[in-house]
């Protein structure tokens, strides 16, 4: 039973491994792509617009 355990939470490891490496790609790609179009890093952190859910259309 706990080689099985171990077995499947390497098995986690190793996907999440992946999907880490993916994201810091795609963060390399944007941070590229950011200085190349000139944008600045305070524009980066700017805060996502609020969405009021509370109003209907």
């Amino acid at each position: 039973m706990a080689g099985d355990r171990i077995a499947g939470l390497q098995s986690e490891i190793e996907s999440l491994k992946r999907k880490n490496s993916g994201l810091l790609e795609q963060f390399v790609i944007w941070q590229y792509n950011a200085y190349k179009y000139g944008m600045k890093e305070h524009q980066l952190n700017e805060p996502l617009p609020r969405i009021d859910r509370e109003r209907t259309e």
